[in-house]
């Protein structure tokens, strides 16, 4: 099944190889919309961890104050989850900023993984001649097999 192209943001440490490199993708996060603070502590985003949990007790704060009722309650925590859903990628490419990375660019594709060859054919030309094929990625058939002419064909585990 073809799935539609995401673009992905490529970040470089200065110490790390083309391997190591770090796709971001762009638009709306759904890990970060569904487990909120859990994908926030996965990724490590301290700062906007503390910054959702204060979020989150002080709605649960003003609902005791206030007393108002639960459908607000509700909505107010899901505009919170709606908002990290929103910004959780840009939030770990602050994150990486902050560490020292840079944005070599952007790549498209449909996958991750194909994300990751367009990234080291587009930014590390060298290393992507150099890199070994994932097992399964591509598999000889016909008489190639045997070691003579046959044709690649892509996705065949």
């Amino acid at each position: 099944m073809l799935g539609r192209a995401r673009v992905y943001s490529v970040h470089a440490s200065p110490a790390a190889a083309p391997e190591d490199w770090v796709l971001v993708p762009e638009g709306f996060s759904w890990g970060a919309f569904v487990f909120s603070w859990m994908w926030l502590a996965y990724r490590r985003l301290w700062l906007a961890l503390g910054l959702f949990l204060g979020v989150l007790v002080a709605i649960g704060l003003a609902r005791v104050l206030t007393g108002f009722d639960a459908g607000t309650h509700a909505t107010l925590v899901l505009a919170a989850m709606v908002f990290l859903g929103l910004e959780g990628n840009d939030l770990r490419r602050a994150r990486l900023e902050a560490r020292g990375w840079r944005e070599l660019g952007v790549v498209g594709a449909r996958s991750l993984d194909e994300a990751e060859v367009a990234m080291l054919a587009r930014f590390a030309p060298a290393a992507a001649v150099a890199a070994p094929v994932p097992q399964g990625l591509y598999q000889r058939i016909g008489p190639a097999a045997e070691g003579g002419m046959g044709q690649t064909m892509p996705g065949i585990a």
